[in-house]
This record gives structure tokens, C-alpha cells and sequence, in this order.
């Protein structure tokens, strides 16, 4: 067995489960503005989800003018519990 195979084969599951993040972001989006406490609790339950990908993928959105978040300051990039999220 090669150590190289069970790498991949992790690197491969975090990926599908990174996209169905992203999937899953965008259905609770579509219902309606959401508290980033919500939608982070919501899609932290998928397996090999961090905080850090969730916040990461709304900075790129929001930069891309996917989507506004309400409660941040100019500078700042990560939501705060009680900032609101919604689609553009």
C-alpha cells in the first residue's frame, strides 16, 4: 500500500465535500438573507469543512460581488457571528 494513495484519496474527498459546501451556501442564500452563525453551523456539518473555507469562500464571493455582509467594517474580511449574508 502506498502512503501517497490515502493522501490523495483524502485530497480528493475534502475537494467533493468543499463543493458541496459551496452548494449548500448557495441554497440557504437563495431563501433569503442568513446570519453567518447559522449558515456556518449549517455547513460546518459536512465532513472536512473548516470555518476557514466558509469564511474564505464568502471573502471571494463578496470580492466577486456575489454577495453583501452586513456588519464588517472596511478592512475587515471575515463575518462576525451576528453579520448578514445575502445574495447580490
Amino acid at each position: 500500500m502506498s502512503y501517497g494513495s490515502g493522501a490523495d484519496a483524502l485530497d480528493e474527498e475534502r475537494s467533493h465535500q468543499l463543493r458541496k459546501a459551496e452548494l449548500r451556501l448557495i441554497e440557504l442564500l437563495q431563501t433569503g438573507p442568513q446570519r453567518y452563525q447559522d449558515l456556518l453551523a449549517k455547513v460546518l456539518e459536512l465532513r472536512l469543512v473548516w470555518k476557514s473555507d466558509v469564511s474564505g469562500l464568502l471573502a471571494n464571493w463578496r470580492k466577486a460581488q456575489r454577495v453583501e455582509v452586513t456588519g464588517l467594517g472596511p478592512r475587515e474580511r471575515t463575518p462576525k457571528p451576528d453579520s448578514t449574508i445575502r445574495l447580490i
